[in-house]
């Protein structure tokens, strides 16, 4: 699923029956029309100049307009996953091999932003200029001028599938720890990271964030534990968490 900067939806559906294909709605998921008959693409992703990137499958990576008047097959075999699109108009997207890849010409061509041994696994592009990579070892960078600096610290050895960079210029990393916040975005995480996160939710997995009008929502992952017949287990469950101030939790 995916939200273009009109409130347009953007949906890729195979269901049980085989039908396949990708929906648009303008009324919240109220209704949908077909936007690209066919073929239910995924990783969907929206960028500025109107463009609605996604895979089909066989890891075809193709890009439509948001009329759905041009449909660009751009690779017949791109294993790059993750967009992250900047004010600029360049592309990133994260290969399978740990690489970090750009694209300057919306998505016909890339080059290598970060070479395997980073051991990518995500890209984010929270405010529209500056770029995070979720790399090996629980690490988060920040691209800098010819390369990339840790900015990690506190949130070292952690998953960091999401980030949220508020109208403000506050910072919030989404981690498999819970959501951590820091008051800058920039040169304070390379001075003094310890004094900088504060830890502000306990939920586990924090899979996206947005900024609403009066607060913060999450996406959030829960794990309770059972026991049953002398077996014990741990069931986790999928939740909103809320904030106007602090987190807090919306079922």
């Amino acid at each position: 699923l995916a939200m273009d900067s009109s409130g347009m939806l953007y949906l890729g559906v195979s269901d049980e029956f085989g039908t396949k294909a990708t929906y648009k709605s303008t009324n919240n998921g109220t209704s949908w029309t077909t936007f690209v008959p066919g073929v239910a693409l995924s990783n969907l992703a929206v960028t500025r100049g109107g463009y609605v990137f996604g895979i089909a499958p066989v890891n075809k990576l193709v890009r439509v307009k948001t009329d759905g008047t041009e449909y660009t097959v751009l690779d017949s075999l791109f294993t790059g996953r993750g967009f992250a699109f900047l004010a600029n108009g360049n592309v990133y997207a994260v290969e399978t091999d740990g690489s970090l890849l750009r694209s300057t010409n919306n998505g016909v061509s890339w080059t290598t932003a970060a070479d395997a041994s980073y051991g990518a696994k995500s890209v984010h592009c929270p405010d529209g200029t500056t770029v995070f990579m979720t790399a090996s070892k629980g690490r988060l960078l920040r691209e800098v001028f010819r390369g990339w600096t840790d900015v990690t610290d506190d949130l070292r050895n952690t998953f960091v599938p999401s980030l949220l960079c508020t109208r403000g210029g506050a910072i919030y990393a989404g981690t498999q720890l819970g959501i951590w916040g820091a008051a800058n975005k920039t040169g304070p995480w390379a001075l003094r990271l310890n004094a900088t996160w504060q830890a502000s939710f306990p939920p586990h997995y924090v899979w996206s964030m947005a900024e609403g009008s009066d607060g913060f929502l999450a996406a959030v992952a829960e794990g309770l534990g059972f026991s049953s017949g002398g077996v014990s287990y741990e069931a986790w469950s999928g939740n909103v968490a809320t904030s106007s101030n602090g987190w807090t939790d919306a079922a």
